[in-house]
């Protein structure tokens, strides 16, 4: 089975330079450093930064972090985030993605300069932490839409302007602007301006291919991420064995059952070496299974040469009755082939307790006859049948 995690899956660049950003401001200097909400959706990463020494905090902690230095993640914060951050003596660490800061400054220079006063519109998820960023740019004006069931809330008959998220798709971003077209009055203005992130966007077509290309597919994103959620519903969408995982604690062996290759992404939040944890606990899974069978393999070889060898050495069974006897010997055939279950997973007893095994057909032969012999031997088969249905299908 082929394991494959997709090389362009990971981090985007802005979370990339937020988190060198905290960990080159960790290694600085031996004051705490504080992030204003998550660095990234993903908990293992923010575990792992915070072993580090980075504290996550909310809002509501500045003002008892007076002269702190607050590092502001990836999806960029409003002015009033600023405002606050200066009249406490805060020293920010601006971690802003850059493509997030210039939709910020296009959006405030809209809303403060544009003498029309359209509204402005922003396709994204209202209450995400870049979206908040965003309308904050506005005064809190902007009218945040995710799909076109909400532009009721737009009034048609004003000029509009339209922005959207960094990381929305670009499908939905045209079905808007296909929608507004429609809707808004002959006399208005509408413009729209494509500020979804290309890193992110390009990924799409990317990860669709990736997906389609595999029989399985393990998803990692943390549960708060947002791109994380959108992405893998497109791998879902090309492929219906796709799941999303957070960890590899989450991953299920049954899933993998009758694939051939099993492809690994991520969202732009999702950190490489989390893949790789994911990859590995996969890798383990077959190597495992891998050893199972042969083990398998090995102990219904070593049956079948016992009881072909014992057949020849205890000579002719013509006369051996089908029904058993000799309790004393099935019972003993019955424990020893419990004995010899209990070891079907270390080869090296395995081998040890199977040549056992024929050695006690033998002797039971020679001692007791060929009847206590092959009743022994029933005794070992019918036990073996009991614990093992699959087994008996190849024994008998």
């Amino acid at each position: 089975m082929v394991v494959e995690i997709d090389a362009r899956s990971g981090f985007c660049h802005g979370v990339v330079t937020a988190i060198r950003k905290a960990e080159e401001e960790l290694e600085r200097t031996d004051a705490p450093l504080y992030c204003l909400g998550d660095i990234v959706h993903n908990s293992d990463e923010v575990e792992r930064l915070e072993k580090k020494g980075l504290s996550t905090i909310t809002h509501d902690d500045l003002p008892r972090l007076r002269g702190s230095r607050v590092l502001l993640r990836a999806h960029g914060e409003p002015p009033s985030t600023y405002e606050v951050a200066a009249k406490l003596g805060i020293d920010i660490v601006d971690a802003t993605c850059p493509v997030v800061l210039q939709l910020q400054r296009r959006i405030k220079d809209t809303y403060d300069n544009d003498a029309s006063r359209p509204q402005i519109v922003i396709y994204g998820k209202a209450g995400h932490a870049e979206v908040n960023g965003l309308v904050g740019q506005t005064h809190g004006e902007a009218i945040v839409v995710e799909n076109t069931s909400q532009l009721d809330r737009i009034d048609f008959g004003r000029d509009i302007v339209l922005y959207s998220q960094t990381t929305m798709p670009l499908d939905g971003f045209a079905d808007m602007i296909r929608e507004i077209e429609a809707r808004k009055a002959p006399h208005t203005d509408f413009r729209y301006f494509d500020t979804i992130c290309r890193q992110v966007a390009n990924r799409v077509n990317h990860l669709r291919e990736f997906a389609a290309g595999h029989d399985v597919v393990l998803f990692v994103a943390g549960a708060k991420s947002s791109n994380g959620k959108v992405l893998y519903n497109e791998c879902r969408a090309v492929n219906p064995r796709t799941y999303l995982v957070s960890s590899s604690d989450d991953f299920d062996p049954s899933w993998t059952v009758g694939a051939g290759s099993i492809g690994i992404c991520g969202a732009t939040s999702t950190p490489r070496w989390l893949m790789e944890h994911v990859r590995d606990s996969v890798n383990g899974y077959i190597s495992k299974t891998v050893m199972k069978h042969l083990l398998k393999y090995i102990f219904l070889s070593t049956i079948f040469t016992i009881f072909a060898m014992s057949v020849t050495a205890c000579g002719d069974r013509g006369n051996v009755s089908p029904y058993v006897k000799d309790r004393k010997a099935y019972s003993l055939g019955r424990e020893h082939a419990r004995r010899i279950m209990a070891l079907r997973d270390d080869e090296a007893s395995l081998q040890d307790g199977l040549l056992d095994v024929r050695a006690r057909i033998t002797n039971i032969n020679d001692r007791l006859g060929a009847q206590a012999s092959a009743d022994y031997e029933r005794g070992f088969v019918d036990c073996i049948t009991e614990e093992d249905d699959s087994l008996a299908k190849v024994l008998f």
